[in-house]
């Protein structure tokens, strides 16, 4: 939307038929940075990462984290992702990973841990 409110519109087209699935309730902003817009998946386990184009309005999923992964941030240069992931025993399997938005292997900074954040 334009700085006064008006002038809506959309950012991202519809989800395409590879990202849809059972659980699947659609995408949640999260973070805005430089013109880079993360969002998340949700589903019924978490919300992993997808980068948002608005300008073509197409989807990018960041990171190999299926269903359980969560996108918890964007760092202030629109470059990286904060994502907290994990399996079913999540006390053993929890983690935080820092992902390349543009795409690549992330690189773990805490494992045994949630609730990820920039701030601290």
């Amino acid at each position: 939307m334009d700085p006064d409110g008006g002038n809506r519109r959309s950012l991202g087209g519809p989800l395409p038929a590879r990202v849809l699935g059972q659980g699947i309730s659609g995408l949640e902003p999260v973070a805005w940075s430089n013109g880079a817009l993360l969002a998340g998946l949700i589903n019924e386990f978490g919300s992993p990462p997808y980068a948002v184009d608005p300008q073509t309005k197409t989807l990018r999923q960041i990171g190999r984290f299926g269903f359980r992964g969560v996108a918890e941030g964007l760092s202030h240069d629109g470059r990286h992702v904060l994502v907290e992931t994990g399996g079913v025993e999540l006390v053993r399997t929890q983690h935080v990973e820092v992902v390349p938005f543009a795409g690549g292997e992330g690189r773990v900074i805490s494992r045994f841990a949630g609730e990820a954040s920039w701030n601290l």
